[in-house]
């Protein structure tokens, strides 16, 4: 579906076409290391790194968040990783840390972007095709910051209603809703470039 509007003039949709390639080749990957026996945590902490700053790049191309700011939160996150990487979790281990400061700044970012355009009664922003894309990985950094956040893996095999993971619960949960908003960015966005 993101093929067919699929515009290279929108830096948006590139950034986006290179978010979903990612994760194709992550899971893809993941499941391969899997299947041989290979733990993932480095090629997931990899993953979650490039991830949260591509989706700092979206917030720099849509939202009317000052350049230099954004430029300094990515910055302080790319430190932040090398530091996790080689001090705290080290590359044996999946880099929870980073993947919970990253989706902290994001949430810290889109509030203050959302309050912006609050504070301008711009209240068609937030039906704008800008603030869905924006929305869209919100509840997944929320989701996973809980799993991971608390560095406690027991938590991941915690039951509920005697049938479900608290993982799987949360992970399908948090992609469904992840993957269905953006399917309704790219839609909107199809049907936009045909009214054009």
């Amino acid at each position: 579906m993101l093929a067919i509007s699929y515009d290279k003039g929108k830096k948006a949709h590139v950034i986006l076409f290179i978010i979903l390639l990612l994760s194709v080749i992550n899971e893809s990957m993941s499941a391969i290391l899997k299947y041989n026996n290979i733990p993932i945590r480095l090629n997931a902490s990899i993953f979650i790194v490039i991830n949260n700053i591509l989706w700092f790049f979206i917030l720099y191309n849509v939202s009317s968040i000052k350049k230099s700011l954004l430029l300094i939160v990515i910055l302080f996150f790319l430190s932040f990783t090398v530091y996790n990487l080689f001090l705290l979790n080290g590359i044996k281990e999946f880099n929870s840390y980073s993947f919970v400061i990253g989706a902290f700044l994001y949430l810290i970012l889109f509030i203050y972007n959302c309050s912006s355009e609050l504070k301008k009664e711009n209240l068609n922003y937030f039906l704008s095709n800008n603030f869905i894309l924006m929305l869209s990985p919100v509840l997944f950094f929320i989701g996973f910051s809980l799993l991971f956040g608390f560095n406690n893996k027991n938590i991941h095999k915690i039951m509920i209603l005697n049938r479900f993971k608290l993982y799987d619960f949360i992970s399908y949960f948090v992609n469904i809703t992840y993957y269905s908003l953006l399917n309704v960015y790219i839609y909107r966005e199809k049907k936009l470039k045909h009214v054009e």
